[in-house]
């Protein structure tokens, strides 16, 4: 849903013409750029956030709430650990979150560069549904580890955190310094097409 709002935002403005009465404020383009980015990822959170309420309280409906102290139970170095389950799952929640920032700012980049809504979202949508399983070919059909460079490989950092990836090494911070870069770049990218792209 993300990838659609996002991916039409700003294609929608110029292909209906719109854009102009933004443009007529003494607002500067990168203002109105930032804005609508802003929005996206606000709204995005906030989809999370209800998704997270809903499915606690349907857990509770269909499941009762006489196990509601219940711990997560997982082995750390030969050591067993516990942790609250909403925290848990409330964890699990946000570090997944990081893959609806990434595609909703690459949505946001090619709606950006193209005229059409329909073409930047059914490019990201492409992107999203087919980028863990070229990683996944990459990593383990042709057994090549530069693969871990790729965004889609660092976007789910709760199995970087639990080191479930499949490759060697690969940490929290790897991913994170992947996953900014390529957000820099796409957001490089969406203010240069959207500040330079003739109204």
């Amino acid at each position: 849903l993300i990838i659609v709002i996002t991916g039409s935002t700003i294609a929608n403005e110029f292909s209906q013409g719109t854009i102009k009465f933004l443009l007529i404020n003494p607002v500067k383009r990168w203002k109105i750029l930032i804005s609508k980015y802003i929005m996206s990822i606000s709204l995005g959170f906030i989809m999370i956030l209800l998704l997270y309420g809903a499915s606690a309280v349907l857990s509770m409906i269909f499941f009762g709430t006489e196990h509601l102290n219940a711990e997560y139970l997982k082995v750390v170095d030969g050591a067993v650990q516990g942790t609250n389950g909403f925290v848990y799952v409330f964890r699990n929640y946000m570090l997944r979150s990081v893959q609806v920032v990434v595609m909703a700012t690459l949505a946001f980049a090619i709606s950006s560069l193209v005229k059409s809504s329909s073409l930047a979202i059914g490019i990201s949508l492409f992107a999203m549904l087919s980028g863990n399983t070229v990683v996944s070919i990459l990593k383990s059909g042709l057994k090549q580890d530069w693969a871990r460079y790729l965004i889609f490989a660092n976007t789910d950092l709760a199995a970087v955190a639990d080191g479930t990836t499949g490759f060697a090494h690969h940490s929290m911070g790897f991913a994170v310094a992947v996953i900014l870069i390529h957000l820099f770049v796409f957001m490089l990218i969406a203010w240069d097409g959207f500040t330079k792209r003739e109204v």
